[in-house]
């Protein structure tokens, strides 16, 4: 290797350095050995293939959109005549409508991805496939270039573009000469391109987030809300239950909620078990917010009582017995893989103990 005016190859020498020091890895969790390093968001998004990337968008335009439009249909296959999804005001098929392409390439998008997209709009719209849309938005997770951008947001450059590349990239949908009246005084919809940070920006913080992204939950669960003063209707079948428990263990001693709340260990009980109650009913709430699944909390519910059954089942020597040994088995039930396990308290486990009772799946008397 030459070097110039004799100096010594410092450069080299650096790059050689920095091959022999690659740069520091984060500290590994678990999980790292299995899956590598973790992907930003937007980088998973630009890795979806065609059909994960339309399902994306359909949740992005529930979560976000879903107050603009009436109707969103999904288009699929060869013949959507440029069409992904569409959203519209009124009745489907009515003005205004707006039009969403999806576009997953393996770079930014250039002016020659675009032609014979922009080409149908003209096409179809001139045969009275579909009205023109009031907006159209491209969705690129890899963004668009700034010769795209500079495109769409000229009409008069897609105008002249087409006339030149029509027959290069439009031919299957007809010859320029059968279209070129129609594409002279053409008024072409609103563009808009929308790149895959956009989609992530907008879908953080919904419950569908963590399912597309992977990240944990996206909202952290807030504080219990202590139990009301006063017992309501919704807990007097989990509260009989354990009066009966406790009037089981005591031998007939304890005839009612006022009995058992006076006693100095069934009233720390009672008190006890109405926290862990209302514990687990904060985390059902919780879980409406952050998962999409339908009763995703009842998932969890089925599977504590898997868990508990059979040392419900045993025999012990009282029903306030067999709440005690339930509810401590409880504790150390595996879960397995649910999204919720890892925001479960102590607290939480009991708490489902007594809404199974509360819903007549589990007794501690029979």
């Amino acid at each position: 290797m030459s070097h110039q005016g004799g100096k010594p190859a410092e450069a080299a020498d650096e790059a050689y350095v920095t091959l022999r020091d690659p740069p520091p890895l984060a500290a590994s969790r678990g999980r790292d050995l299995i899956v590598g390093i973790e992907l930003l968001p937007v980088q998973r998004l630009a890795a979806f293939s065609d059909d994960q990337l339309e399902i994306v968008v359909s949740h992005w335009l529930h979560e976000t959109l879903r107050a603009r439009y009436a109707h969103v249909v999904e288009y699929a296959g060869s013949g959507d005549k440029g069409r992904d999804r569409a959203g519209f005001e009124g009745e489907i098929g009515t003005d205004p409508w707006d039009n969403y392409q999806c576009k997953q390439y393996g770079h930014k998008l250039m002016p020659s991805d675009l032609w014979l997209e922009l080409g149908k709009i003209v096409y179809y719209v001139t045969a009275d496939a579909y009205s023109c849309p009031r907006r159209y938005s491209f969705v690129a997770p890899r963004g668009f270039g700034p010769k795209a951008l500079d495109l769409l947001a000229s009409p008069e450059a897609i105008r002249d573009g087409l006339a030149r590349n029509w027959d290069d990239y439009c031919s299957s949908l007809c010859g320029y000469k059968e279209i070129a009246d129609a594409l002279s005084g053409f008024v072409f919809p609103a563009f808009d391109p929308i790149g895959g940070q956009r989609i992530v920006d907008d879908l953080d913080g919904t419950a569908v987030y963590a399912r597309l992204f992977g990240g944990g939950l996206t909202k952290p669960r807030p504080p219990d809300a202590p139990p009301p003063t006063e017992i309501a209707p919704i807990e007097m079948p989990y509260i009989r239950q354990l009066v009966a428990a406790y009037d089981d263990h005591a031998g007939g001693a304890v005839v009612s909620v006022d009995t058992a709340l006076g006693h100095a260990v069934y009233g720390r009980h009672l008190r006890g078990s109405r926290r862990e109650f209302y514990c687990a009913e904060s985390l059902r709430e919780f879980s409406k917010d952050v998962l999409i699944e339908q009763d995703a909390f009842g998932s969890l519910q089925d599977q504590m009582l898997d868990g508990v059954k059979f040392t419900a089942a045993q025999a012990h020597a009282s029903g306030y017995d067999r709440a005690l040994a339930t509810c401590a088995h409880a504790t150390s039930v595996e879960l397995g893989d649910h999204p919720l396990a890892p925001e479960l308290k102590p607290a939480d486990r009991s708490g489902m103990c007594h809404q199974l009772v509360n819903d007549d799946r589990l007794r501690w008397v029979p």
